[in-house]
């Protein structure tokens, strides 16, 4: 096990102001000169993580290029195997790759700009029939096409319509009158209609605008002045229409059998002065639905609260926040490290300078159960394949790890960034494994911090939300677009006719129907729509 020293003996130390004060012990002295040795060790990492906050990259990209070839010299072994006993029907990857001396690596490209088929229409432009005709009195024949697509851009038109209904009477009997229907909008008699609150509401939660610069983006593009207020009651009403399908969505994310979860701040006015609230943030476990839930603390009852009506033996990935720990043992749930989150923690070890060679011999370890994972993606494993890919090499790896933080070799403080890194890993040992239980179980929560991602980008922008209700409102949205992106489904489509729908469902109707998925399988012959990752983890 590893040797932790705590530096008590520190006052001793202090105490001594001139040589005198030095023992003539020579164990004593020894002692002293371990410890302040200890004290500078934690000192320069200190300093070493505070010049980096200050100045340093913010990339937890830790190995440089140049040094890959020393140190993936054990996972090229390792992979050499793999390829040869699992790669045998893996197609030729037809991307254009680098030949380097013990691996391969894609190509840079700046890309190239991508236009939708379906939205190119042709436009032919033709010579003269004068130019048609050739000298020699023949006419000319059709050889060739040059095409050259351009991308205009149509500003946005706004209409405003007024709706009048005629109102039909007897003037003899007065006996009752006929009158039509009015115009169905998603606010019963209200000024917006569906393709307006759409746009209010998508450049607020999708493009991370302020009211403030939509309302002024409105009235540069039409003239038309919205007040403030209107718009944020707008909002209101449209999350309000949509509260049915997110209540559907978290009590499916509550009854999935793996379940992530994490939280982020947001800033909330309450009574004239800013707080600290949480937005707490789900994933279910097949990546397809999200849920995000607004609570003013970061508490287990915030946590109950997000995983109310889970089942004995679902599993949870967390970090290891305690605020999960009771909610983890009153519905007994299976909870699970994020490999992610311990590798951050050794990678902040080794940017501090101390003990180097053992961050990185443990941080190529984490690599190479991160290359199984890509590995099996690539090839598109299912749950059962995946399950024996990781126990054939992954749990191998696991056991290689558990060997080098039982002994690392070396005295380590625990108030250091490498001791921290040790004793967390070594704490929840047990909870890190349990993505080799099977293999449709996460190796990471870094699904979940990518979805956040979209939400912290907004913040920046907003800067907080005007009330406990309006980051309610804002969890209702961030939930149902979110979910959206994951599908792949267009969020537009799909909200307008959830706006246009919902309104006219009696508030007992199964609404499911209208859950994002299912939407998405109704429109398409049953077919469940593709996930898609957000921000795609480069670990």
């Amino acid at each position: 096990m590893s040797i932790y020293v705590y530096i008590n003996s520190m006052m001793t130390a202090i105490d001594i102001r001139s040589k005198k004060d030095l023992p003539s012990d020579v164990e004593k002295l020894q002692d002293i000169s371990w410890n302040l040795a200890l004290s500078y060790q934690a000192l320069t990492e200190k300093y070493n993580k505070l010049l980096r906050q200050m100045y340093g990259r913010s990339s937890e990209k830790t190995i440089d290029v140049s040094q890959l070839d020393a140190l993936q010299t054990e996972m090229d072994a390792l992979f050499t195997q793999i390829e040869s006993q699992e790669l045998t029907q893996e197609k030729h990857n037809e991307q254009t790759t680098i030949e380097v001396t013990t691996y391969k690596r894609r190509r840079k490209h700046p890309g190239r700009n991508a236009i939708p088929e379906e939205m190119i229409t042709e436009e032919i432009i033709d010579v003269t029939d004068a130019e048609k005709a050739c000298a020699c009195g023949r006419e000319k024949v059709i050889i060739d096409r040059k095409a050259h697509v351009v991308v205009e851009r149509i500003p946005a038109q706004y209409k405003a319509t007024r709706y009048i209904r005629l109102v039909y009477g007897c003037s003899c009997c007065k006996d009752g009158v006929s009158v039509a229907e009015p115009v169905h909008l998603p606010i019963a008699k209200g000024l917006a209609g569906v393709n307006l609150l759409l746009f209010v509401t998508m450049s607020k939660y999708q493009y991370h605008l302020p009211l403030y610069r939509i309302q002024r983006q409105i009235f540069h593009e039409s003239g038309i002045w919205f007040t403030r207020s209107t718009l944020a009651s707008w909002v209101r009403q449209v999350a309000g229409i949509l509260e049915r399908i997110y209540l559907a969505l978290l009590e499916e994310y509550q009854l999935s059998r793996v379940k992530h979860a994490d939280e982020s701040p947001i800033q909330v006015k309450c009574e004239g002065h800013y707080r600290e609230g949480w937005m707490w943030v789900g994933l279910t476990g097949d990546y397809r639905t999200a849920i995000f839930m607004y609570d003013n603390h970061r508490s287990q009852k915030a946590a109950e609260r997000l995983l109310k009506g889970s089942r004995s033996g679902d599993y949870l990935m967390v970090d290891d926040y305690v605020a999960y720990h009771k909610p983890v043992k009153e519905y007994k749930l299976i909870d699970m490290r994020c490999m992610i989150h311990i590798r951050r923690m050794f990678v902040t070890a080794e940017k501090s300078g101390g003990h180097l060679d053992f961050n990185k011999k443990v941080l190529v370890k984490i690599g190479q159960l991160y290359r199984i994972e890509r590995l099996a993606n690539r090839l598109k494993y299912s749950s059962e394949q995946r399950g024996e890919l990781r126990n054939k090499y992954s749990a191998t790896i696991m056991i290689q790890i558990k060997a080098l933080l039982d002994n690392p070799g070396f005295v380590v403080l625990p108030q250091s960034d490498t001791g921290a890194a040790i004793n967390y890993f070594l704490r929840n040992w047990q909870q890190a494994n349990r993505f080799l239980e099977s293999g449709d179980l996460p190796i990471d929560n870094s699904a979940d911090e990518r979805i956040i991602r979209p939400f912290a980008i907004g913040r920046n922008n907003w800067m907080q939300a005007g009330s406990e209700n309006g980051a309610r409102w804002m969890a209702i949205l961030y939930s149902i677009l979110t979910t959206c992106k994951l599908n792949g489904i267009d969020a537009q489509q799909y909200l307008a006719d959830a706006l246009t729908l919902l309104p006219i469902r009696p508030g007992n109707a199964d609404i499911r129907d209208l859950m994002p998925v299912n939407w998405y399988k109704a429109r398409n012959n049953g077919k469940l729509p593709e996930v898609t990752q957000l921000y795609p983890s480069k670990y």
